[in-house]
């Protein structure tokens, strides 16, 4: 995987809790725009469907199903229709699992979900053969999560192992071995500046440097790796910057505009109203009065 020096800046884990536990609900915050972390990340649907992006794999998530991203895997999430999709999701250190990192168990087995090539056949549905099995410590895991504390920890850790005992005895992890740069790869750089530059002005040109293409064969490239162009996706990130800010700041609506990188305020309500639903306004209103049972941004 190419060495890329921007990646999402949000901070899942510690030394001291490597774990992040969120209770996502969408589209109150409409979607989950593609991003990528060293963590781990494990997922179950309670309601709804939603499409899930990782890396070159798209595919739709029940309720009752399970999602795993493995490190540095990009990824994103996104409601289907007009129903709401409700999921929990642990983000997690791989110390959780991997002991001194000097033991057979890890170099012969663990370490193996951590290669930038591994990859696992998503979502995890009732047609696996220990689906009952893992739902059970998935729930677990998010029920420990929630509780956040010490003691806790403890059998989180448990259940994170039986989970991936289960996967490797079912030999569910795959590599692959293409020789090429998958389109996805081959724009993950951008994606990277995007999400980290995303209140400044972006360019085409700027995104085919980073990612060192021509223009023409990056937006070709950025359409088929994420079905949308490059432009739509930075209008994303910058939509669900402002959703943050008008729940979690007293910003004007045109302050949260103009601090996400939109310069025009009527470009700005006509792209919100697309990928919300809703003016800015309906948007933090709504908030405001569900507030305590808003999902945390990932």
């Amino acid at each position: 995987m190419p060495q890329i020096k921007e990646k999402e800046k949000r901070i899942h884990s510690s030394i001291y809790i490597p774990y992040t536990y969120y209770h996502c609900v969408l589209p109150e915050y409409p979607y989950v725009p593609l991003h990528w972390h060293p963590e781990f990340e494990i997922s179950y649907v309670f309601k709804g469907t939603g499409e899930f992006r990782c890396d070159d794999q798209t595919f739709l998530a029940d309720a009752g199903d399970i999602v795993i991203v493995l490190p540095n895997k990009l990824h994103s999430i996104y409601p289907v229709g007009d129903s709401d999709v409700v999921y929990d999701t642990v983000v997690f250190n791989e110390s959780m699992i991997s002991g001194t990192g000097e033991d057979r168990a890890y170099l012969e087995c663990l370490s193996q979900f951590s290669m930038d090539d591994s990859y696992l056949p998503l979502p995890i549905t009732k047609n696996h053969p220990d689906y009952s099995v893992l739902k059970k410590s998935v729930i677990r895991i998010m029920e420990c999560a929630r509780e956040n504390k010490a003691e806790k920890d403890l059998l989180l850790r448990l259940e994170l192992l039986k989970v991936f005992w289960i996967l490797i005895k079912n030999e569910d992890l795959h590599h692959r071995h293409d020789s090429f740069l998958s389109p996805m790869e081959s724009i993950r750089s951008s994606i990277e500046y995007i999400r980290s530059h995303y209140e400044n002005n972006i360019s085409i040109e700027q995104l085919a440097d980073i990612s060192h293409l021509s223009q023409s064969y990056f937006m070709s490239m950025f359409k088929k790796a994420t079905d949308i162009s490059a432009i739509e996706y930075v209008n994303q990130v910058r939509v669900q910057a402002v959703c943050r800010k008008l729940i979690e700041s007293e910003l004007t609506v045109s302050q949260a505009a103009f601090s996400s990188g939109f310069n025009n305020l009527s470009n700005f309500n006509r792209q919100f109203v697309r990928f919300t639903g809703m003016t800015p306004w309906q948007y933090r209103k709504c908030a405001k009065v569900d507030q305590k049972d808003m999902p945390k941004i990932m």
